[in-house]
């Protein structure tokens, strides 16, 4: 009779993931980390062997998808009605317009702003886009956009490996040097903006 019971052993193996997912879905809305950053660090672990490729990467989406769902379903709530008015009206009302001439467009632009995520799927559900819409478009961008860096986080590894090699664990410390740095870099452009976000922002026009 083995000394751990095997099932206890899995939700031990598969507790990084789960942890992944809670991230991208409820935690990654209050820790100022960029998301591009946890999709590197992530990946250069898949290629490290400590986590599995292809069960990291559903994490990573999973947890975006259900994050984007959920505050989708939240905007038709009373609740977010009232928070709404706690929201830049002019930004709102700036995306409303834009999603409703440019769902796809508009959804890709708010993906690429960080801090700023989080409104295309509230815009989404509060101006009544179809759910089936909302969810083929996101779950493309979210795929690619996610895949993408956790791709480049991955190969970074091998590119570490030919340039540097000697101790993993050295190799590791590099990296994680270089995610802070870009983590920090954008951190701080991000509390330097200018008060009035949205009229730096970039509207999708005819």
């Amino acid at each position: 009779m083995p000394l751990i019971n095997p099932h206890f052993l899995f939700l031990i193996q598969n507790f990084s993931y789960l942890g992944i997912v809670a991230y991208f879905w409820f935690l990654g809305h209050f820790i100022p980390v960029p998301e591009e950053v946890i999709f590197l660090f992530l990946g250069y672990l898949s290629a490290e062997h400590t986590l599995f490729f292809w069960p990291t990467l559903v994490a990573i989406i999973g947890g975006i998808f259900l994050a984007d769902n959920f505050l989708y379903f939240f905007s038709q709530s009373p609740i977010f009605a009232r928070l709404r008015t706690r929201i830049d009206h002019d930004l709102v009302n700036r995306y409303t317009s834009a999603m409703s001439k440019h769902l796809f467009k508009t959804i890709v632009g708010l993906r690429l702003v960080p801090g700023l995520r989080f409104l295309g799927a509230l815009i989404a559900g509060s101006s009544k886009v179809s759910w089936w819409r909302f969810f083929a478009y996101d779950f493309i961008i979210v795929s690619a956009y996610s895949t993408l860096f956790f791709a480049i986080g991955f190969h970074s590894h091998l590119a570490l490996a030919r340039l540097i090699g000697g101790v993993r664990r050295f190799r590791l410390a590099v990296f994680i040097l270089f995610l802070l740095s870009v983590a920090g870099v954008a951190i701080y452009r991000w509390y330097r903006r200018p008060p009035r976000v949205s009229s730096t922002l970039p509207l999708l026009d005819d």
